[in-house]
């Protein structure tokens, strides 16, 4: 767990978290800061403090605050990234995230629909398309949109077949300007079996959000099933509004600062990284990457949480950090120490 995904997760429970003079400060209902919570905060306390004090000085002059709907909500930087993108190569699949869920026992199908359509209501990134004006993008947020939930019957299909048709769902693209922007799938495996495939595209999701809308789906589930309210914090802001708050402070001197920044460090890099293949690169990218497990044994594996600790790094992103050390130094070897850049993905 992140700092980021542990500060929506204590939000999610309703919990104020706050850096002042060093310590961090926290407002809790009664019981919901159990063990597991306070074991995290003892351990990600220095990365809290320094990004709870990052965002102070941030807000200070520009405080995170509900936006105008009346006017057109800009995208935030990461979503005009994605748009752009998408401009460039339409219909493509690349930037779907799918999260499937395997359900076993009875299921209240009517229950799922009214808990999805709650969850819709309750976040307005799903509600969400973008429309453009003269390739001027802008945020179009539906006041009232229900996602139906598609079923399947594949009672009796061997375990390759439906492996090939939850591929088959995930890869369908998605429309930005006429949306919707998600898709549900129930595939019923057998009477009390099923599997809930969700797919979304990244422009208005990510991984540490898909974990905060299926853990809500859940509890919105089991109150639809119980016809009791679910017990949600209310949501002070909404995505939204961060793109509005993020336009206004990088369109500030900050923009230009950190683009020196980046075209200082990045500047003499190669346009393009030639390594020896064993065979010929594609002209035109086909995202089609494979994927290599390696087993890593214990000891090393402690060696790098320490070498990462040593150098003040998070302990997930120090061991790659590492590894991204190691596997520049094996590039260089194959360019005759020639400099070029590795980057890896991050939540925005």
């Amino acid at each position: 767990m992140t700092a980021l995904e542990l500060i929506a997760r204590l939000r999610d429970k309703g919990i104020r978290i706050a850096a002042r003079d060093g310590e961090l400060e926290l407002d809790a209902p009664r019981g919901a800061l159990d063990a597991e919570l306070r074991n995290e905060l003892v351990a990600r306390k220095p990365e809290l403090l320094r990004l709870l004090s990052w965002s102070r000085r941030s807000a200070r002059d520009l405080p995170l605050v509900p936006a105008d709907r009346v006017q057109r909500l800009p995208l935030s930087w990461a979503q005009q990234r994605l748009w752009f993108l998408d401009q460039l190569e339409p219909n493509s699949a690349a930037y779907n995230i799918s999260w499937t869920v395997r359900l076993k026992g009875e299921l209240d199908s009517s229950a799922l629909q009214s808990a999805f359509d709650r969850l819709t209501t309750r976040h307005e990134s799903l509600r969400t398309t973008f429309p453009d004006d003269n390739g001027e993008p802008w945020q179009s947020i539906a006041e009232h949109f229900s996602v139906p939930i598609n079923f399947e019957n594949l009672t009796g299909v061997a375990d390759e077949q439906l492996r090939v048709r939850l591929g088959k769902l995930a890869a369908g693209p998605f429309n930005l300007a006429a949306g919707p922007l998600v898709r549900v799938t129930l595939l019923q495996l057998a009477a009390t079996e099923h599997i809930l495939l969700v797919v979304i595209h990244h422009i208005i999701a990510d991984g540490a959000s898909m974990r905060v809308l299926f853990r809500e789906l859940a509890a919105l589930y089991e109150a639809e099933q119980n016809n009791v309210s679910a017990e949600l914090p209310p949501l002070a802001v909404q995505y939204a509004d961060y793109a509005v708050w993020q336009r206004q402070w990088l369109d500030s001197e900050e923009l230009q600062r950190q683009t020196n920044y980046w075209l200082e460090q990045l500047q003499g890099l190669p346009p393009l990284l030639e390594l020896p293949a064993d065979r010929p690169r594609s002209a035109a990218m086909r995202y089609r990457g494979g994927i290599g497990v390696t087993r890593i044994a214990r000891q090393p594996c402690r060696r790098f949480a320490c070498a990462g600790s040593r150098a003040g790094l998070h302990i997930i992103y120090g061991d790659a950090c590492i590894l991204l050390r190691a596997a520049d130094a094996l590039f260089r070897s194959h360019r005759s120490g020639c400099w070029h850049a590795h980057g890896r993905s991050a939540t925005h």
